[in-house]
């Protein structure tokens, strides 16, 4: 038994026969649609494109399913990881539960070789969010879309008892018509108890105080991290600047952002309610966030069902990206 950090309870260890059972198989519901074959599931069934990522786990391929001529992102893990890293396998978890909402990137199946374990996700064709807010001025309809489909995306994980933890640009995909998925479930914690001080987590500059300090805490950090994204979004800039990981998450702490150039009142207001030091009267964990005015030309309802068009335009590559043809990596062979 192995004692969890922060909460003094016992867990069990990953077995790896167990990881090797869990993995496999369909991880969506069934009103999802899935990538169903006559026979089984491996790495040759599919077109390698390009790298859409790479992190300490494994990467994330660009690739075309052979059978249903279908194209997907095919996220690839070490094994190893899985069973050093158990929490890791929180990401299989999240990912069984995506397709209940359109705001997160949904999971069609999962296979695995002798060291990796593949899983086969929906191709989100329009980028992320960094690529587009950074190659293009948003108008401001076009931000407070993405930022509503971003809330009711977050919004689900934590109803759904999961902290993602690691909000940021690169982390929010868009469709080929303009509407937001949240992928990269890597450093997601399952909410089993109130508060958390568990101190890993994703991109400086985008962590909560609470996290830098290794203070306990709860979803607030979404919303915090959520903040952040936002002044992105509406200034091509980053709220809290450095040299360093160490300079960024200093002024996280300490320093407040230069609201100079919002002048939009309501999103400089949300904005400085999101990035509040104090986790407990932070909006998102304190307040109706659909209801500030920064929001007021919206109908969440429309919102949620996906009735409401986007108004973000995508200029849409995927046409090139998908005439290439490489190797399966290497290191992803077995």
């Amino acid at each position: 038994m192995a004692e969890d950090e922060g909460t003094g309870k016992k867990r069990k260890r990953e077995d790896p026969a167990a990881i090797h059972d869990d993995i496999s198989g369909e991880c969506s519901g069934p009103s999802n649609k899935q990538i169903k074959t006559t026979v089984p599931l491996t790495r040759d069934k599919f077109i390698f494109r390009s790298i859409l990522g790479e992190g300490g786990y494994g990467k994330v391929m660009l690739a075309t399913d052979k059978i249903r001529r279908e194209n997907v992102a095919l996220k690839i893990i070490k094994k190893k990881s899985l069973i050093s890293h158990p929490e890791s396998l929180v990401e299989h978890h999240v990912l069984k539960i995506t397709h209940n909402s359109r705001f997160l990137t949904h999971c069609h199946a999962a296979f695995q070789t002798e060291h990796h374990a593949y899983f086969v996700t929906e191709l989100a064709s329009g980028g992320d969010l960094h690529d587009y807010i950074y190659s293009i001025i948003p108008l401001r309809d076009s931000i407070v879309f993405m930022a509503a489909e971003i809330v009711c995306g977050l919004q689900f994980l934590h109803t759904n008892g999961i902290i993602h933890r690691d909000i940021k640009p690169d982390n929010i995909l868009l469709t080929g018509d303009g509407h937001i998925k949240i992928t990269d479930f890597g450093l997601c914690l399952c909410e089993s108890e109130e508060r958390f001080n568990a101190s890993d987590f994703g991109t400086p500059g985008y962590g909560a105080p609470e996290m830098i300090m290794g203070d306990f805490y709860d979803a607030g950090v979404d919303w915090f991290a959520f903040g952040v994204v936002l002044y992105n979004m509406i200034l091509q800039d980053s709220p809290f600047e450095g040299d360093t990981s160490e300079e960024i998450e200093i002024n996280v702490i300490y320093h407040e952002p230069s609201y100079e150039d919002l002048t939009d009142y309501a999103a400089a207001h949300i904005i400085s309610r999101l990035l509040c030091k104090d986790q407990s009267v932070r909006l998102g964990v304190n307040g109706k966030i659909r209801n500030h005015p920064f929001f007021s030309s919206l109908n969440w309802t429309d919102i949620e069902t996906g009735k409401a068009p986007s108004p973000v335009i995508i200029e849409n590559n995927m046409d090139v990206i998908m005439g290439q043809r490489i190797p399966a990596p290497r290191s992803a062979r077995n």
